[in-house]
């Protein structure tokens, strides 16, 4: 059986042979915002806001460390209250201190947003679940030990996707390809900041194919559903377990696409309707119609894989909107009913892939 590391380098991943990352990338990779930190606090008569010839310090409520609070957090904490920033550089000192600290007072809870022990904005106390970046990789090699990090993305609202596999292979029986071996993993979403809900999704990896495909599968979705961040990691290393431990029952499901047939003249009208739910365009298209035509789909598991070789080799994982809608897309086809895959009348209407999501199916979308 092939380690984790020989299956990767026999991927053509994104065009270019590749190494696993390691722990350390990740976070080095996420730095930008794994160094973030946000904090809840009820507001005390001690919470107060200073101002002294060298910075502007935060006394947070009872007890509560002195932070400096940078100027895009002076401009932040004057919109959180409800003043103007030019008002308060108007004010002497003492004043403008008793006009923030009593505002802030009275909102009763907030959180704060850190970096390098510095404040750099104030929000809501929303009850949102904060989840930092290296604790989640410590979760996720608690739940998986040997797992291995194939990408990681940050989106434009502060939500973290981290793709890993393990050892744990499962055949698609039925493949035209020998030996068509898949590779379980799990699809972790979450935000240090708490824009979204953290979600754990199955994903699987082909290994036997040069096309390498690489998807999460909506089948095996978790999405936390407290507001108790201590309990929230228990719940990671559940739902990671049992979305890589579902790479058998996926496979399964795999096993039975390749017994979908696409009939010759149906295939452009198929390949034309997924390609345009999962928004892929332009040059990106042209490949995968060039691929067809050089390796018609005669499957279900082949169309799979042709439009997953276009989210795993080809889009850039810098615009994480895009990857995550054509992902979903795919996912979407894997886990809809054998009548939207096969139907060429529903490809030809567009109705394809807008399936009822199943109770264990879960959706990412991108926080707002």
């Amino acid at each position: 059986m092939q380690t984790v590391t020989e299956t990767i380098n026999n991927m053509n991943y994104n065009s270019a042979k590749m190494e696993p990352m390691t722990r350390d990338e990740v976070l080095k990779r996420l730095e930008p915002i794994s160094g973030t930190k946000m904090k809840a606090v009820e507001t005390t008569p001690r919470t107060k806001v200073s101002f002294t010839p060298d910075a502007i310090i935060l006394q947070p409520g009872s007890g509560g460390k002195l932070v400096p609070i940078s100027k895009e957090g002076l401009t932040s904490l004057a919109n959180y209250v409800g003043v103007s920033t030019q008002m308060i550089t108007r004010l002497n000192d003492n004043t403008a201190s008793t006009v923030l600290s009593e505002l802030l007072q009275k909102k009763g809870s907030y959180v704060y947003h850190t970096k390098d022990d510095t404040v750099l904005s104030f929000y809501p106390d929303t009850k949102r679940i904060f989840v930092p970046v290296d604790r989640v990789v410590a979760t996720i090699e608690k739940a998986v030990p040997d797992a291995a990090y194939i990408r990681t993305m940050v989106d434009e609202n502060n939500v973290v996707y981290i793709e890993m596999m393990g050892e744990r292979r499962a055949p698609v029986n039925g493949s035209l390809l020998q030996n068509d071996i898949i590779a379980g993993g799990a699809f972790v979403a979450f935000s240090p900041m708490g824009t979204i809900k953290p979600v754990v999704r199955s994903y699987c990896l082909r290994v036997a194919c040069t096309n390498g495909m690489i998807t999460p599968v909506k089948a095996f979705g978790f999405e936390f559903g407290g507001n108790d961040g201590d309990s929230v990691w228990q719940w990671f290393r559940d739902s990671i377990r049992k979305a890589y431990q579902s790479v058998t029952k996926i496979a399964g499901d795999f096993s039975a696409m390749t017994a979908e047939k696409i009939q010759p003249s149906d295939r452009a009208a198929l390949l034309e309707s997924m390609m345009h739910q999962a928004g892929i365009k332009d040059e990106i298209a042209d490949a995968l119609r060039a691929q067809a035509i050089e390796r018609p789909p005669e499957s279900s598991w082949d169309m799979t894989n042709l439009i997953s070789f276009g989210t795993s080799h080809l889009m850039n994982d810098e615009k994480p909107k895009r990857l995550l809608k054509a992902m979903n897309s795919i996912s979407g086809y894997i886990g809809g009913a054998r009548h939207n895959r096969e139907c060429p009348m529903c490809h030809r209407s567009g109705r394809i892939v807008k399936h009822e999501p199943r109770s264990d199916e879960v959706v990412i979308n991108p926080g707002s």
